[in-house]
C-alpha cells in the first residue's frame, strides 16, 4: 500500500467511483487493546454495488474521541476535501489491484459485476506499520 501523497496527488480532488461500500477491516480501542491485536491476516466479505474495473483498494481511517464518539477525525476523501494539511500529513492509502485468478500474463484488470461477492484479504506486518490488500472473487 502506498499513500496518495507519495504518488503526488490528493485523492479527495480526483474523480473516482466507489464499487463497494466503505467497510472497516480493523477496529482498535487505543485505551484497551494491546500491540498485536491486528494479527497476521483478516478477510472481509464485500458485495460490489456497481459494475466496473477495480483499479485499487483505498484505505482511510477514522478516530473518535471519548466514549460518546462526539468528535471524529478521519482521512476519507470526503472528510479531507477542504483539509489540505490532513491530506498532506496522512491522506489515503492505495493498493493497486489485479485479478490473480486469471492464468497467463499479468497484470489482468479486476472487473466486477454489480452484486458480485468479493473477499478483501488484509495482511498486516508483524509491527503493524504496513498493510497489504488482495481482492478475491467469492466469499471465503
Amino acid at each position: 500500500m502506498v499513500f496518495t501523497k507519495q504518488y503526488g496527488f490528493r485523492f479527495s480532488s480526483a474523480a473516482y467511483t466507489e464499487l463497494a461500500p466503505r467497510t472497516p477491516v480493523l477496529a482498535i480501542d487505543f485505551s484497551a487493546d494491546e500491540v498485536g491485536v491486528w494479527g497476521g491476516e483478516s478477510r472481509t466479505t464485500l458485495r460490489a454495488t456497481r459494475a466496473g474495473t477495480v483499479h485499487a483498494v483505498m484505505a482511510s481511517w477514522e478516530v473518535y474521541a471519548g466514549e460518546a464518539d462526539a468528535l471524529c477525525m478521519a482521512t476519507h476523501p470526503d472528510a479531507t476535501l477542504g483539509n489540505f494539511p490532513r491530506d498532506m500529513q496522512w491522506g489515503q492509502g492505495l493498493q493497486l489491484i489485479e485479478d490473480t485468478s486469471v492464468d497467463g500474463a499479468k497484470p489482468v484488470p479486476f472487473v466486477v459485476q454489480e452484486g458480485e461477492l468479493l473477499t478483501l484479504v488484509t495482511r498486516y506486518s508483524v509491527d503493524g506499520v504496513t498493510l497489504q490488500f488482495e481482492l478475491l472473487r467469492g466469499a471465503f
